[in-house]
């Protein structure tokens, strides 16, 4: 099997388990209304580590079955599927989310929900000492 034939698996089996991860994170949100990704314990984001290795798991997965290490194609199709995923997660709270019966969606701009998520992120140690850092920006 040519080496671009490998990268090519690589590249699918690694888009699959994004999209699966992506999938799995909407139903979380959709039906449970809880961001897996967000779960926390002490300062440890284990949602979110376990988000990653699961869209990451196909990369290693047909990687190894290929015997064939990470080319600069496959590492940025890997970084850009990684930022690509975060915008569509983030995407998908956006779209969720809803505050007094109506969406977000009809209320304000995705970037203008983008940047107040990301300004009022706060990372927490509730389970332990009930302390956060406060919003971030």
């Amino acid at each position: 099997m040519s080496h671009t034939v490998r990268d090519l698996l690589i590249l699918t089996a690694g888009l699959c388990t994004s999209i699966i991860t992506t999938v799995a994170i909407w139903l979380s949100l959709h039906y449970l209304h809880f961001p897996v990704y967000g779960f926390s314990h002490w300062f440890i984001l284990i949602g979110a580590v376990l988000c990653g290795v699961g869209a990451g798991s196909g990369y290693y997965w047909a990687a190894m079955k290929s015997h064939r290490k990470a080319t600069a194609l496959v590492l940025a199709n890997l970084l850009s599927m990684a930022v690509s995923t975060y915008f569509v997660v983030q995407y998908l709270q956006y779209y969720e989310m809803a505050v007094n019966g109506q969406h977000v969606r009809d209320l304000v701009f995705f970037s203008t929900f983008l940047d107040l998520a990301i300004r009022n992120q706060k990372l927490g140690l509730f389970m332990a000492t009930g302390l956060d850092t406060g919003a971030l920006a």
